[in-house]
């Protein structure tokens, strides 16, 4: 097996930094995972904003060393993800006629892609920001509608619709700060939602029409999928720390690093979003063991029930406020608060679609067993990303430039966008 371009994949969460030392299998085709570690996240805000640069750097270097340590390699490439808190998103269409050819129908050439994306570049967007990600829609040859790949067809027009997001220029320049400051060099930075999406949605689930929900500790972010592709993305301010808050006002103790981790650990041994035992008591214990308060299996059930169905609520009602929902035929989480057992029923009863968990899939050892998990879906999306890039952009795959895809051939074009 040879890996190319060994990259670090960091995703900085708010309650845990996580770290991925991964390679491309050249006969595979796929992203290859040698070694990880994690961390405490103490300085990334409930909005995915990095609050202590500086702080944040030490954090980051110990956990990266460490995968790297553990992977037995010394790369000092990372790439890394920003969540879609200060994004904004522009569809932009790009028309280009096709020349004919004594009469007949010219061939779409890679040219003429190229042509079709520039035009549809043309956009306004704040002085503040810079683009982030674009994103291929589909093409349009003609009158027909949703075709992935248009090279070498016949036409003589020829349309492509894109998103094209973009993030507060600050933002970009802190995450590598940091990232600088521990030592190592930015790569790349890609919007976690769309990275996340590359392993976690499938390609029938993409044409399908689908929703991919990340529920992280503080933050919630979702994406909307139509014909093959991100129409949307959006996010809710909540995650798994509100539950934790909850339980403590259920339990009528003072919040504090103690009593929010011993109430951690009661979410991860009771992580089943069903009743049972009604009458059980759980119990919060203290630092020292001693108990503190205790609330029913019932009433413990309850609360987790009422603020994951409310996350789910706010996630549903953006989509119906845009007029989505109806175009969606299944619901895909991740991350680690979709790790409650129960939680695919509860999602269900909400959106009345058919829910389902997302993993990485990474094949090996018993390593790779102890991160196939909902919440490193992030983190190996980002370097799946950064290899494979987004599936409608394959027509400009380059593996020569890490992704390559479109981010390749757009790198020198971001200068002729209009700023307003």
């Amino acid at each position: 097996m040879a890996d190319r371009n060994t990259i670090v994949a960091v995703d900085l969460g708010s309650s845990e930094i996580k770290a991925l030392v991964c390679g491309f299998d050249e006969d595979t085709g796929k992203t290859t995972v040698r070694g990880y570690h994690k961390g405490e996240s103490l300085y990334i805000d409930r909005n995915g904003r990095i609050t202590d640069v500086n702080s944040l750097a030490l954090s980051l270097s110990t956990v990266i060393q460490e995968a790297c340590n553990i992977a037995g390699v010394s790369s000092s490439c990372v790439v890394c993800g920003l969540p879609v808190t200060d994004i904004n998103q522009y569809h932009s269409t790009g028309p280009i006629s096709i020349p004919h050819e004594r009469g007949v129908s010219g061939q779409i050439t890679r040219e003429h892609i190229h042509q079709a994306i520039e035009t549809a570049q043309n956009i306004r967007y704040p002085g503040d920001h810079e683009i982030i990600d674009i994103l291929v829609e589909d093409y349009i040859i003609d009158n027909a509608k949703r075709v992935q790949n248009p090279l070498d067809m016949p036409a003589s027009r020829l349309d492509v619709n894109l998103l094209i997001c973009s993030a507060p220029s600050s933002s970009i320049m802190v995450a590598r700060k940091c990232i600088e400051k521990a030592g190592f060099f930015c790569e790349e930075i890609f919007l976690n939602p769309i990275a996340a999406g590359s392993v976690s949605v499938s390609r029938y689930a993409r044409e399908k029409g689908c929703v991919h929900i990340d529920m992280g500790a503080s933050l919630t972010t979702f994406s909307v999928y139509q014909n093959g592709s991100i129409i949307y993305m959006g996010f809710v301010p909540a995650g798994g720390k509100l539950v934790s808050s909850d339980l403590l006002v259920a339990y009528m103790v003072p919040s504090s690093y103690n009593t929010l981790n011993a109430v951690d650990m009661l979410k991860k041994r009771y992580n089943k979003l069903k009743i049972g035992r009604a009458d059980e008591e759980i119990v919060l214990q203290s630092a020292s063991g001693r108990a503190e308060a205790a609330l029913t299996r019932e009433q413990f059930v309850t609360v987790m029930v009422d603020r994951l169905y409310e996350i789910f609520d706010e996630v549903a009602l953006d989509i119906e406020k845009n007029a989505l929902l109806d175009e969606v035929d299944e619901v895909i989480l991740s991350g680690g608060t979709a790790r409650f057992a129960g939680i695919t029923e509860l999602c269900r009863k909400r959106f009345g679609k058919p829910v389902s968990v997302a993993t990485p899939w990474i094949t090996g050892d018993d390593m790779m067993a102890e991160i196939n998990v909902p919440e490193f879906v992030t983190a190996y999306g980002l370097a799946n990303y950064y290899y494979l890039g987004d599936e409608r952009s394959k027509v400009f795959r380059s593996y020569e430039n890490g992704g390559g895809m479109i981010r390749g051939m757009i790198r020198g074009i971001f200068g002729k966008f209009k700023r307003g």
